[in-house]
């Protein structure tokens, strides 16, 4: 990111795969959450999804949640010892 960047929350989605919408019955209303986009791109997950916590947010206070995914690279530093991440379609 740059400094003219400005971060932004970000749009995940956990759903069920398939065209199945739910319904009112006790069998129609459950779904098995497979599948993760962050952003509208999918991203790989283990199986299931598990969710650890989860907070809709009361008043001023933001929703959240936390999952567990598999990462391919993981960096934790300095943006100036790090330099730029080698990942496809990210610049420099």
């Amino acid at each position: 990111m740059t400094e003219t960047e400005t971060p932004s929350a970000v749009v995940v989605e956990i759903t069920e795969p398939g065209d199945r919408k739910t319904d009112g019955t006790m069998a129609g209303s459950l779904i098995l959450p497979r599948r993760v986009r962050i952003n509208g791109k999918p991203v790989l997950t283990q199986g299931g999804v598990r969710i650890h916590e989860m907070h809709t947010g009361t008043g001023k206070e933001l929703a959240c949640v936390t999952i567990t995914l598999p990462v391919r690279l993981l960096i934790i530093g300095a943006e100036g010892d790090v330099g730029p991440l080698p990942l496809p379609g990210r610049e420099p």
